[in-house]
């Protein structure tokens, strides 16, 4: 989840963009009569609640309690250790006092490698989500506060955890204060228990923004329509939702989602207008452009077309994501446009030329094209960046095509 702030009409709003993951009641199990009436007349906004096209949430069909880990960082600014732990606990507790009562479940803290919902508190974060300093423009100054990924088996493709990813300082240094945390840590855990989505209704908690409507009040409890979109989500059998990645399900199911979801990543792209919005709608785009069968050849050419856009408006406003450039070079591939490709891959390697994939995915490029010399000067600065490369399958399809196109003929 990407923090931005910014100036808007005299608003200083905290923005979040979310690519998604992924992990003893206390007073918060009691709820007024009036709250109670409110939350079952509260409307919901499942619909927005997807990643990549699906729904994710965990099956509490065994009533095992969910876990969770906290790991702070050895050198830090303020005392993690001390208040981080209490203040995870209650506010995942204020989500699971929440849950439909055949879902009612209790929080377990253990170790990293059993947790479902493994949460680390880092000094910063950048655009890319990893530890460092977010490059600011002139249009949009902040920084990434925190980012929620899931993480799914790789030989049954089930969900088997959230990874969150918290930064305690500002990219200046500065420590952020408890009460943003908070509000941090109470989307983050909405979307860790699979809400992965944004509510259009800024003064829900999990609105692409951590303030209030008027960017004044960090929110700090669940509101009606929150509590009922967990239940909802949480109200139906577990395998109505899809509790498996892209790799488990059905073909038909899976582009029939991600359709659905587009109308809302539009939207959400153009009126939040931060750069992993736009590189969300890109990449769904790009999904069902790459879709074999279920889709018309025109239809997924208009995808495709679609994604372009998306992920240049993502460039746009952050040029020196890797990622989204490597996908758009990716999808001008699919259109058979090479040469653009070329360039715009081109273009990331002058931002960064620490990245490996991107040397690889020229090197396939240039495979396509039979161009082997290109190829091999390719590999070669995709091992001088990371000498580990080579172990990538990646890497490895690309040297044994090389291989065999240098082979002498039998």
């Amino acid at each position: 989840m990407v923090n931005k702030g910014f100036q808007k009409q005299g608003l200083l709003a905290f923005c979040i963009v979310t690519m998604v993951i992924s992990t003893s009641y206390l007073c918060f199990a009691v709820q007024s009569s009036q709250h109670s009436a409110e939350i079952a007349t509260a409307s919901n906004f499942l619909a927005t609640v997807l990643y990549q096209g699906q729904r994710l949430r965990w099956d509490f069909s065994n009533h095992t309690p969910l876990t969770a880990c906290i790991s702070v960082p050895i050198n830090r600014t303020h005392d993690v250790g001390m208040w981080a732990p209490p203040l995870v606990t209650k506010t995942i507790q204020q989500w699971l006092v929440a849950l439909p009562e055949a879902q009612k479940n209790t929080l377990q803290v253990v170790s990293c490698n059993q947790a479902q919902i493994r949460i680390t508190f880092l000094p910063t974060l950048d655009a890319n989500y990893t530890v460092g300093k977010t490059i600011e423009t002139k249009e949009k100054k902040g920084f990434t506060a925190a980012i929620t990924t899931p993480v799914f088996s790789a030989t049954t493709g089930k969900l088997t955890a959230m990874t969150m990813k918290v930064a305690l300082n500002k990219p200046t240094g500065v420590p952020q204060s408890t009460q943003l945390l908070s509000s941090v840590l109470l989307h983050e855990i909405g979307h860790a228990l699979g809400l992965l989505g944004h509510s259009p209704n800024p003064n829900d908690v999990m609105a692409a923004a951590y303030y209030n409507r008027a960017g004044s009040q960090t929110k700090l409890k669940l509101s009606a329509s929150d509590v009922a979109t967990l239940q909802v989500l949480y109200g139906q059998p577990a395998q109505w939702s899809n509790t498996v990645s892209g790799a488990g399900l059905r073909n038909n199911q899976a582009i029939a989602n991600r359709q659905l979801a587009l109308p809302t990543l539009r939207t959400e792209a153009k009126t939040v207008g931060l750069a992993l919005q736009w590189q969300n709608l890109g990449s769904a785009l790009l999904w069902l452009g790459q879709q074999k069968e279920g889709i018309t050849e025109a239809k997924r050419m208009a995808y495709l077309e679609e994604a372009v856009g998306a992920f240049n408006q993502a460039l746009t406003l952050e040029p020196t994501v890797s990622t989204v450039a490597i996908k758009l070079a990716q999808t001008y591939q699919l259109l058979k446009q090479l040469d653009a490709a070329q360039t715009v891959l081109a273009k990331a390697l002058r931002a960064n030329p620490l990245c490996t994939n991107c040397y690889l995915e020229q090197a396939w490029i240039n495979a396509k094209l039979k161009q082997w010399t290109l190829v091999k000067q390719a590999l070669l600065k995709a091992r001088q960046v990371n000498v580990n490369v080579v172990q990538q399958p990646a890497y490895q399809k690309i040297q044994q095509l090389l291989l065999v196109s240098t082979s002498p003929a039998t």
